[in-house]
């Protein structure tokens, strides 16, 4: 009797397993997953990077602009908005301003406020005339001003005090905001001169005690608040 009741128990025990397996498998086949592209109205097919904003909008990088996702429908800006460039990341800003790195420079995008955005330095800032409205451009482009390969900037980030910084194949940029404009400064850390990849800046982390960490192809960097400079390598 012993043993008819551990074999039942076994099988029981079994065919609950098997129950269980096949449920699970189930599961996983029907997980919500659901691919976009450009049919879906993605404004391109490749992604860059992903940000989500304070306001819970999706913004996809691309080569060919923004696309703005309110989760049912996308939202595109590009080179008829005055957007013209390859996208390769943006930043919410704390003032609620949105800052957009493009290969051909730094955009800045207030959707309350277009027409109030100071100029660079004083002087007029590299407007697109297209899709302004009655508000003027939707994008204004602010530079760095300094040379090609400074236009193009890669990464863009605020650190705790509102400064933003700009990691671009020439090296390190600070956006700092004055009274009636805002002032690009170039930030040496070091970086080596004289390759074709030297002082381009991939990717830029400010971490919670105000360090800048900054990734580059020759190493990676770390600039503390004071100023210093600390670089890591194999």
């Amino acid at each position: 009797m012993a043993r008819k009741r551990q074999n039942r128990s076994g099988r029981v025990l079994f065919l609950l397993a098997t129950v269980l397996g096949f449920e699970l498998a189930v599961l996983a086949e029907q997980l919500p997953l659901k691919r976009y592209t450009t049919s879906d109205g993605l404004i391109r097919d490749y992604i860059g990077s992903i940000v989500l904003d304070s306001h819970g909008f999706l913004w996809f990088c691309t080569p060919e602009g923004l696309s703005r996702f309110d989760g049912y429908t996308f939202t595109n800006y590009g080179g008829a908005d005055g957007l013209p460039g390859s996208v390769r990341d943006l930043l919410e800003g704390r003032d609620g301003t949105y800052w957009i790195a493009t290969a051909s420079g730094l955009y800045r995008f207030d959707p309350d406020a277009w027409k109030h955005a100071p100029s660079l330095n004083n002087q007029p800032s590299s407007l697109s005339r297209s899709g302004g409205g009655a508000n003027g451009p939707k994008f204004v482009l602010y530079g760095p001003p300094e040379n090609e390969r400074a236009r193009s900037v890669n990464i863009v980030k605020e650190d705790r005090s509102g400064v933003i910084w700009c990691g671009t194949d020439a090296g390190l940029y600070r956006l700092d905001q004055g009274q009636e404009s805002w002032n690009f400064s170039f930030v040496d850390i070091g970086l080596p001169t004289g390759g074709a990849d030297d002082g381009a800046i991939s990717t830029v982390l400010v971490d919670h005690r105000g360090a800048i960490w900054i990734g580059t192809g020759s190493g990676l960097y770390r600039r503390l608040p004071d100023g210093r400079v600390e670089r890591y390598t194999l």
